[in-house]
């Protein structure tokens, strides 16, 4: 998770949103609701995570292993993927943000 809250303060003033997804099994809902908020606690998520019912959401963008990242432009499609966990000092966190760079509009001068 300090990566993901690295990318938000570094770009969150050039638009970039973070958002969580979670899968969500409606017939255990308030266990999941917990469980979801427990996490957003824990790790000290200060972006909304959404809970995905069943992982549709996740089925419609392909995402199969989980932790996945995604980084989405302004008009919905899917810029950069990433698979498995993102770490501060690896080149994949690298890559990310070189993809979040290219997505985003120029910081103001």
């Amino acid at each position: 998770m300090p990566a993901i809250l690295a990318l938000h303060e570094r770009f969150g003033a050039r638009g970039l949103r973070v958002i969580g997804v979670s899968n969500f099994d409606p017939d255990d809902a308030e266990a999941e609701r917990k469980a979801a908020e427990d996490a957003a606690r824990e790790e000290k998520m200060v972006y909304p995570t959404y809970l995905d019912t069943r992982g549709e959401w996740a089925k419609t963008a392909g995402v199969v292993d989980i932790p996945a990242f995604l980084v989405l432009g302004p008009d919905g499609r899917i810029l950069h993927r990433r698979r498995g966990k993102l770490t501060l000092d690896a080149e994949a966190f690298a890559e990310m943000e070189r993809a979040i760079e290219r997505a985003l509009p120029a910081s103001p001068r």
